[in-house]
């Protein structure tokens, strides 16, 4: 078979701070007519200066690196090399590190176990300007679409009043007497400010609410 001519290979970078990993996709992707692979990076800031010598057209990107994380180096990459594609393949799945490199640019991002056909199919897309997103990144976006409301934000002003009491010691009589309203309403209250907190009893209720300051938020 013949292979492609240089000029119509996907240049690829591979940007990861571990020598295994890179060997590895180095050695793998090698293998694909259509690839080539311009060079490796083991951190963001050694990418940033090889991609003005070598213009790839894919780089596979780690978040976690030294000197300079994947989020840094996509922003700064993408500024100057505007036709370049990221992908982000690392083991990163919290939301915070996936939304801010998807904000920095990269327009895909994978989980580092993914097969070798995922990770080729991956690319070429890529370079052809199609995302491939992994199950957290999706998540992720879905979240920013639809962020989590703060803990503690459908609390009644009666209920706010109650955990006030409730944290200054004052036991359910007391809360009652203060606030004019009978010992089962007071139960009441209390079943609904554990069951919107998470909390199992009063020691639990009271200490989310000194951690987040919900009784602040609310004055």
């Amino acid at each position: 078979m013949i292979g492609l001519s240089t000029e119509n290979r996907i240049k690829i970078l591979i940007v990861d701070d571990s020598v295994m990993t890179r060997e590895g996709l180095n050695a793998i992707l090698g293998n694909f007519s259509d690839f080539e692979i311009v060079g490796q990076a083991s951190n963001g800031q050694i990418a940033v200066t090889m991609c003005s010598e070598y213009w790839p057209d894919v780089i596979l990107m780690d978040i976690s690196m030294p000197l300079m994380d994947g989020i840094q180096a996509t922003a700064l990459i993408l500024k100057s090399h505007a036709k370049t594609q990221v992908i982000a393949l690392t083991n990163v799945s919290s939301n915070e590190p996936i939304q801010n490199m998807l904000k920095a640019g990269a327009i895909s991002y994978l989980d580092k176990n993914i097969s070798i056909h995922e990770l080729v199919t991956a690319i070429r897309q890529a370079y052809a300007g199609t995302s491939t997103l992994s199950l957290e990144a999706t998540t992720a976006l879905i979240s920013t679409m639809h962020p989590q409301p703060e803990l503690g934000h459908d609390l009644s002003q009666r209920e706010r009043e109650v955990l006030r009491l409730m944290a200054e010691g004052l036991n359910n009589n007391a809360i009652g007497t203060n606030l004019g309203i009978s010992r089962s309403t007071v139960k009441n209250h209390l079943s609904n400010i554990f069951s919107k907190l998470g909390a199992a009893n009063r020691v639990q209720a009271v200490a989310i609410t000194l951690q987040y300051g919900l009784l602040v938020k609310s004055s």
